[in-house]
């Protein structure tokens, strides 16, 4: 079973100098136990990597100028994702493994905040081959979903449109936006959408896909499977019940997960939908890793931590994110990635010194994930 993805949770060859470290000074109860050794240092392999299937840029999607007439601060296309949720890591790369193209507008601010319509911005995901998924989410919700939609609030609001257009499928969420001279929010963005849905119209059948390498570790697709409740526990030392948490429906994210071999599995207990810990993967993925966490290991905003198990080429590595409150330990193990997350503000279920337990316990999670793909 595939477990739901948390709101509350986004190739070049490089060279490491690893270090002994099992975590972010920051994190409580991070640090390795004594005797921890590091991976010797090594040159990651290159690793094959999709790139876009059609011709299309943000910056002919939707000229800024057009998306900051609906904010009152203006907004400029981000280039840097890393760190935004669902626009980074192996979820947000997913869409880019099928070959499509994800945008982002925004203020500069962490996306989205913590109260989502008062910042302002604009976030644009077009896949590719997306045909029959599109016609099942159409007559699963029907017209309902296929409206253009904002919320009723006071000003700002945020607005929701998806969109089945010559095979392709579009999901544009606008958030902030200032509804002026009387118009209604619909009114003031559907310009912009159009604009968008027009862009994708004129696009010509997409390019080949590329395919997941065929000597990368195969990723079991049930959660138990892959990690078993009693492996998690064990790793992640904690002492009451916990269960997979289940979710169903079909959106974009869920046929991502079926076509781009990416998947989920989050972890809480069972009295409340909770979430402590959550891993995903993207098979085949080294090459997100490499485009994404590579460099903030180079740049020691990521620290190498020692996970038994890991091979020539693979890798691991630890970080927490203040600003999110989660602490994660990523892995470049047989060709995928991995990551796993331990929300430390998100749940009540979960005492401090559970989750302080949970990030110390991330390293052995990576080994009982390595140990799986090695098989």
């Amino acid at each position: 079973m595939i477990a739901k993805s948390c709101a509350a949770l986004l190739a070049v060859a490089v060279v490491v100098s690893l270090v002994s470290c099992a975590g972010s000074d920051d994190a409580p109860g991070s640090r390795p136990a004594e005797g921890t050794t590091s991976p010797t240092a090594s040159a990651f392999p290159v690793a094959s990597a999709p790139s876009q299937r059609f011709d299309l840029r943000c910056e002919q999607l939707l000229p800024a100028t057009d998306a900051t007439a609906l904010f009152e601060s203006g907004v400029t296309l981000q280039s840097d994702m890393t760190g935004i949720e669902s626009l980074s890591g192996p979820r947000g790369n997913a869409v880019r493994q099928l070959g499509g193209l994800v945008c982002l507008w925004s203020d500069g601010r962490r996306y989205p905040p913590a109260d989502e319509a008062q910042a302002p911005g604009v976030w644009v995901t077009v896949r590719p081959d997306a045909e029959q998924q599109w016609a099942k989410y159409a007559s699963t919700y029907g017209e309902s979903a296929l409206a253009l939609r904002c919320g009723t609030e006071e000003p700002p609001v945020t607005c929701l449109g998806e969109y089945g257009v010559h095979g392709y499928w579009i999901e544009i969420k606008i958030r902030g936006v200032v509804a002026n001279h009387g118009e209604s929010a619909v009114e003031a963005v559907t310009p912009l959408v159009d604009r968008i849905r027009s862009a994708v119209a004129a696009l010509p059948e997409p390019r080949d896909p590329w395919s997941v390498p065929a000597n990368a570790a195969s990723i079991p697709s049930d959660c138990e499977a892959f990690l078993p409740i009693a492996t998690v526990k064990a790793a992640l030392r904690q002492t009451k019940p916990i269960v997979y948490s289940v979710g169903d429906g079909w959106s974009l994210p869920g046929t991502i997960q079926t076509d781009a071999h990416y998947g989920g599995c989050f972890v809480g207990t069972t009295e409340q939908d909770d979430i402590l810990v959550g891993t995903e993967w993207l098979a085949g993925g080294a090459w997100a890793f490499d485009r994404e966490v590579a460099p903030r290991l180079a740049a020691g905003k990521a620290k190498a931590v020692a996970v038994d198990g890991l091979r020539d080429g693979d890798a691991a590595a630890l970080s927490c994110d203040d600003a999110a409150d989660t602490c994660a330990i990523d892995l470049r193990v047989g060709g995928n990635w991995v990551r796993s997350t331990v929300f430390l503000s998100s749940t009540s279920a979960f005492s401090s010194d559970d989750r302080r337990a949970a990030v110390a316990g991330l390293p052995a999670l990576g080994a009982a994930i390595v140990a799986t793909l090695a098989g």
